[in-house]
């Protein structure tokens, strides 16, 4: 794999992260179309899809932490 598949990847899991994290807090409905997302992505990377799936995990534990905070009232 070549640098450009890891740029796109990393470009491509920012706007993930940016598109949920601007919908702090998720509502249910929100959280089934992350986790489709999650999937697609992964499916989008054969060529790497272990980098694609530890990218797209870490952010997605990230938006879980911040939308934890966001209902407790937090900031997120």
């Amino acid at each position: 794999m070549d640098l450009k598949t890891y740029h796109t990847i990393w470009n491509e899991s920012w706007k993930y992260f940016k598109t949920y994290a601007e919908q702090m807090p998720m509502d249910e409905a929100a959280w089934e179309r992350a986790i489709r997302m999650t999937s697609e992505f992964v499916k989008q990377h054969p060529e790497n899809e272990a980098f694609a799936r530890a990218m797209i995990l870490t952010v997605e534990h990230e938006l879980e932490e911040r939308d934890r905070e966001a209902h407790k009232g937090g900031t997120a």
